[in-house]
């Protein structure tokens, strides 16, 4: 039988580089036999992942059914006899919407690989992602407690519903990252990967930066995302959550971890970072000032001074 190899993510994990590592490498991988699908299709025709098919598998299977349609008869003109496909919406599909895939299984040995990072630091890590996509107003503390971000932390759920129906390789991205991310990929997905240097695709600013962000996000001003990024810059916070909410978060995903590291294999790193009991609900009041001295500046940038008076509203509110 061929070989349909799923990456599914999960977010936060290192997933930009390597879908820019097979992008850039399709035709090698091809003639080793293994060929990565087209992504140039909408809803995000210019990422090198198959957004188009976590897209259709959401919107039901007569839509699923047209993309699959697409990407199987590009695989049969490739003559490969493996497809890789990836996608880190496909960790964020229920059961239902895996139907479509699940009916290929008479076709393929389906696998589906997936990195996993510990709980709170992917909590942190997808807080700061929301909050500089500007789509994330609350706090971490209010961000973390929320229903629909506890839902992603059930990493053994989402891994029986593939389970079903597709051999699942799962591992720490901590771990895989200290020894090559795309080294280790290659390894999981069973693939004969060209050498390819890791690179740090979508890197995340500092958490003083995201807590700023999130403010300006709820303050409703205009402001120019890449100067107040800029104005973080020499920040070096990394952590958010703070020791009890670190802890609260640690102690409600636990069970899940055990059945994680007893039917994946899965086991995280339990060192705990240096950091306050009280979690960061807004800039530290240094780093503030640093950002603020910067966006003073002369600049080109358009609109410098309304991100200045939403920061200065903002905490100003926040004092109150």
């Amino acid at each position: 039988m061929k070989r349909l190899v799923i990456h599914i993510g999960t977010h936060k994990t290192g997933t930009t580089s390597v879908q820019e590592a097979l992008e850039r490498n399709r035709a090698a991988l091809a003639r080793r036999g293994a060929w990565y699908a087209r992504t140039d299709r909408e809803p995000h025709a210019h990422l090198p992942k198959h957004s188009s098919l976590a897209r259709a598998l959401r919107q039901g299977a007569a839509h699923a059914g047209a993309e699959l349609s697409l990407l199987l008869d590009e695989f049969a003109a490739s003559g490969c006899d493996t497809l890789v496909l990836s996608a880190e919406g496909f960790s964020e599909l229920g059961a239902e919407s895996l139907a479509p895939l699940r009916a290929l299984s008479d076709d393929f040995r389906v696998e589906v690989v997936c990195f996993l990072r510990r709980p709170d630091l992917f909590a942190e890590a997808l807080w700061n992602q929301f909050c500089r996509e500007g789509r994330e107003r609350r706090t971490i503390r209010d961000f973390v407690r929320a229903k629909g971000v506890r839902a992603r932390l059930r990493y053994a759920t989402l891994l029986d519903a593939w389970s079903d129906f597709a051999t699942v390789r799962a591992a720490d991205f901590d771990t895989a990252r200290k020894t090559g991310l795309l080294r280790a990929f290659a390894d999981l997905a069973g693939i004969d990967m060209p050498e390819s240097i890791d690179v740090h695709g979508n890197p995340s600013p500092s958490m003083n930066c995201a807590a700023a962000l999130a403010l300006l996000n709820r303050s409703g001003e205009a402001y120019d995302m890449e100067r107040i990024i800029a104005a973080f810059r020499s920040d070096t916070r990394r952590h958010a959550l703070g020791r009890a909410l670190r802890a609260e978060l640690l102690e409600h995903t636990a069970g899940e971890q055990a059945r994680l590291a007893r039917d994946h294999g899965v086991t995280f790193d339990d060192t705990l970072p240096d950091e306050p009991r009280a979690p960061l609900l807004r800039p530290d009041p240094d780093a503030l000032a640093r950002a603020l001295a910067h966006l003073s500046r002369p600049a080109p940038l358009a609109r410098p001074r309304e991100g200045l008076r939403a920061f200065l509203a903002g905490q100003k509110s926040g004092a109150e």
